[in-house]
């Protein structure tokens, strides 16, 4: 975990692979899927804004001091995990054969649901 932060409508949590907008129907928006992120301040609070396949999404109520090094940290992991995929075209590929290998484990039941939701977070970091 490389942040985390309350919001107005929950909490938001910036990992390595991903941000995480945790409410009452969570919201998870993976690096590679961001296209780009905003922040906007104003008398009322700050929100950011991450836009994902042409549709934006808010999470407001962000600390007023918070939004510049949050919308910062995002960015920095946004282009890093755009030279890293750069450099290894194939991991996408290679992660969603493993899960497709772990999830047939899963089905003939030689992995517990529990094994196969510990590799999958594993694989998904």
């Amino acid at each position: 975990m490389l942040a985390l932060t309350k919001c107005k409508l929950g909490i938001l949590a910036i990992t390595d692979s991903r941000v995480i907008h945790i409410t009452v129907a969570t919201q998870d928006f993976p690096y590679a899927q961001i296209g780009s992120i905003e922040h906007m301040k104003s008398f009322l609070g700050s929100d950011i804004s991450i836009f994902v396949g042409g549709r934006k999404t808010i999470i407001p109520g962000i600390a007023k001091e918070k939004v510049q090094e949050i919308s910062d940290l995002i960015r920095a992991q946004i282009a890093a995990h755009h030279k890293g995929a750069n450099q290894s075209p194939t991991k996408g590929t290679d992660v969603a054969d493993q899960l497709v290998k772990l999830a047939a484990l899963r089905d003939q039941g030689i992995l517990t649901d529990e094994e196969f939701a510990q590799q999958k977070a594993r694989l998904l970091q």
